[in-house]
């Protein structure tokens, strides 16, 4: 036989060639057949034992002759954990389930490979690193199916540019706006605690309260861009004069 093989692939049994003789297989789970070298299609763990073969000729049959079949199980399907997905820049983080006795070959974007059981790529970028990764796990010389991980890599929105009516005098509105990040969502820092999700900023009857450095991010898809800042002054009037 052409053993040992992996579960699923093509079991051969052989027999040296006698003319004009009948051939009689007989094997595991109720296996027969009159063929001098018999094959099965897509052989399974049950498919494995002892195979047992005679030959009639002129009426008279051979002593059984016989071969013990081997077949290794295909490796458990692994199971990839993934930080999926990710903004660029990030550490992609591609880990697999153990899987006992397996080697490990992964194949991805940009003809990435490694035989690496997890993976780690720093400063990720969706240029280089986004795309679809492949692993298969080998045992006994048997591969597993191949599972896949879809990796998604967003950029880096854009940092949105602050204009305002700043300095202005107390009692005033102050107004504070940023330029249109889309699909954005925007998060506000400022003196005294305040905070916002507002895209623009009003401040009715401004206050010395009011003064500072307000900071706002974008976020897109999760991704956060570098803060911009403004340092907000308020004068203050005094007797007519503006201090």
């Amino acid at each position: 036989n052409n053993g040992p093989i992996c579960e699923g692939s093509t079991l051969q049994l052989s027999a040296s060639t006698l003319p004009g003789a009948a051939y009689n297989w007989t094997g595991p789970n109720g296996f027969t057949s009159n063929l001098q070298n018999p094959i099965i299609n897509d052989a399974t763990i049950s498919n494995t034992g002892q195979y047992s073969l005679t030959v009639t000729k002129n009426n008279c049959t051979s002593n059984a002759v016989t071969t013990f079949v081997t077949i290794n199980p295909r490796p458990q399907l692994p199971v990839i954990v993934c930080n999926n997905p990710l903004c660029e820049g990030d550490t992609l983080k591609l880990n697999a389930g153990n899987v006992p006795g397996g080697t490990y070959n992964w194949t991805g974007p940009n003809s990435f490979a490694s035989t690496l059981q997890n993976i780690n790529i720093a400063n990720a970028t969706s240029s280089q690193d986004e795309g679809v990764y492949n692993l298969v796990v080998t045992v006994n010389g048997c591969n597993s199916e191949t599972t896949s991980e879809n990796v998604l890599i967003y950029p880096i929105p854009q940092s949105p540019v602050i204009s305002s009516n700043n300095p202005v005098c107390e009692g005033n509105t102050l107004t504070i706006n940023t330029s249109i990040v889309n699909g954005a969502t925007y998060n506000w820092t400022g003196p005294n605690g305040f905070t916002s999700t507002d895209q623009n900023l009003n401040f009715p009857n401004v206050s010395t309260v009011n003064e500072g450095i307000y900071e706002v991010t974008a976020i897109v898809n999760g991704c956060t861009n570098a803060p911009a800042t403004i340092d907000i002054v308020v004068n203050t009037s005094t007797n007519g004069s503006i201090v």
